[in-house]
């Protein structure tokens, strides 16, 4: 579901470049992990094209994604510095929940893994873990929501296409460590 989406040589992208562009999986992940590797222009924070891993993505009671709330995890320069950013959309309005910084450099990949187990949400970047992160108060709702999938985001003119490919998603089932 989502937006159009296409592969070409290996690699998933979007074909409208349009920020928001988004592409969704039909299987549910509450607790999991999310691996992939991604290129795009993530260097500069005026023209860029990255893409995120949405997860925690709410659906309405008939099944209907709610695009209203979800997180992300994105690698993207905030203006100052480059940076691994944990969002959140909630209720419309997106906010950083936690971010590190991490040197990037445009058009090259990277490897980023997601963990979400209950409320505690831990990001790694080429095997270095740089944000653990534990939802509290209203934000403990996203743990309650299970579709996952790509967002594009898209500003300016970039001059390197974004990309996504080695997508590896697990769910954990009862007990793990």
């Amino acid at each position: 579901t989502g937006d159009t989406w296409g592969v070409r040589t290996n690699q998933l992208y979007s074909v409208g470049g349009v920020d928001g562009d988004y592409v969704t999986r039909p299987e549910k992940i509450r607790d999991g992990v999310w691996q992939f590797s991604t290129s795009g222009t993530m260097e500069s924070s005026t023209a860029y094209r990255p893409i995120a891993l949405m997860f925690h993505h709410a659906e309405d009671r008939t099944g209907a994604l709610d695009h209203d709330n979800y997180l992300t995890v994105r690698l993207l320069n905030d203006g100052t510095n480059d940076e691994v950013q944990l969002r959140e959309v909630d209720g419309g309005t997106g906010s950083e929940l936690a971010a590190t910084t991490v040197a990037l450099t445009d058009g090259n990949r990277y490897v980023v893994r997601v963990e979400a187990i209950g409320a505690r949400i831990r990001v790694w970047v080429d095997d270095v873990q740089l944000i653990d992160y534990e939802l509290i108060g209203q934000n403990l709702k996203f743990t309650e929501y299970s579709r996952w999938g790509f967002l594009e985001y898209t500003a300016g003119s970039p001059g390197t296409n974004a990309n996504v490919h080695e997508v590896y998603a697990f769910e954990f089932d009862e007990p793990y460590e």
